[in-house]
């Protein structure tokens, strides 16, 4: 189901952008093969879950965004 799969997605998105942030602020108080590792490799990780996030809410995207104008029920 897609709304199960949403919150697994969205779960891991907010895991690895706080991982992301605690490495980035911590930078200078790792090693930097593990800072290298995490952070870095984090970042592409971080980059393909927001790529399935935006896959999986596309519709909510194309109808938010590209809509035309007056054509939006929702306003």
């Amino acid at each position: 189901k897609k709304s199960d799969l949403l919150k697994v997605v969205n779960t891991i998105l907010a895991v690895s952008f706080l991982l992301q942030l605690s490495t980035g602020l911590l930078r200078h108080s790792l090693p930097h093969k593990v800072f290298e590792f995490v952070h870095e490799g984090g970042g592409l990780f971080l980059a393909g879950c927001v790529v399935a996030h935006v896959a999986l809410n596309w519709s909510w995207v194309r109808m938010t965004f590209f809509s035309k104008k007056g054509s939006n029920p929702s306003k």
